[in-house]
């Protein structure tokens, strides 16, 4: 009922506060019944801020490649020269949900600034508990430049990729300060109608629930392709503008 009490705890406690006038467990109020009227009334609240639990590395994965261009200078005597910028769109994604249903009622927002490594800032209700989503999108470009010596072949190729990162947030939840609950039944120091401090009453309960977070990031990654005249084969990664092209060896 109340942060791990169920109602006959509560009840067995305040009716040995009452010296056993109260007369059943209906003569118990949560938020209900001579509760409003007397304004004993109980809330629970967040309490400090959201931490991060864990959080993931980012699990990459490449979807399928594009040839944009191709030189064939097999048979040429000339180098070919080419440049180009290709323009395209990083597209991230995030997701904040509960981990399991909150069972108790909590009036709060949680804000994680960086859901799961992405730039992404969500907010979660405690009411409604239903998942956030977010999205943001960024115009990039990737300039590049190639040369196609005599006797070579070459290939401008995009890879699509997604770097997924997932991630576990806590936040921490209690008995607001002034909570009470009311309680009815026989006369009981000139009065039938008490309430009773929850917080003194239970010694200050409280719980932890978890959010799930997802990040997603797609970006397209631009390389060259290249065989050489002995049959070698080459992979030319472009990075950010400015940056020198990364080179591998890759079979054939």
């Amino acid at each position: 009922m109340i942060l791990g009490y169920s109602k006959q705890q509560i009840y067995d406690k305040v009716n040995a506060l009452r010296d056993c006038t109260m007369n059943s467990l209906d003569d118990l109020y949560l938020n209900e019944g001579i509760a409003i009227p007397r304004n004993w009334l109980s809330c629970n609240g967040l309490r400090g801020d959201p931490n991060t639990k864990y959080i993931s590395d980012p699990v990459e994965t490449e979807g399928g490649e594009t040839i944009l261009r191709e030189w064939d200078n097999t048979s040429g005597a000339c180098d070919i020269q080419d440049s180009g910028v290709e323009h395209w769109t990083k597209v991230t994604d995030a997701k904040l949900e509960v981990q399991a249903v909150i069972a108790f009622t909590v009036d709060g927002n949680v804000t994680i600034d960086s859901v799961a490594g992405t730039d992404i800032q969500l907010v979660f209700n405690t009411l409604n508990q239903l998942p956030v989503f977010g999205i943001k999108k960024t115009e990039e470009f990737t300039p590049w430049t190639v040369t196609v010596h005599p006797g070579e072949k070459a290939k401008l190729v995009r890879v699509h990729k997604t770097a997924k990162t997932t991630a576990v947030y806590t936040q921490d939840f209690a008995l607001d300060q002034d909570s009470m609950i009311a309680t009815d039944g026989n006369e009981w120091k000139g009065d039938t109608e008490w309430g009773f401090h929850l917080n003194t009453l239970l010694a200050y309960p409280n719980g932890t629930f978890m959010l799930d977070g997802t990040g997603n990031i797609v970006t397209q990654e631009y390389f060259i392709w290249r065989r050489t005249p002995v049959g070698r084969c080459f992979r030319e990664y472009y990075g950010a503008p400015g940056e020198a092209p990364r080179v591998i060896e890759v079979p054939e």
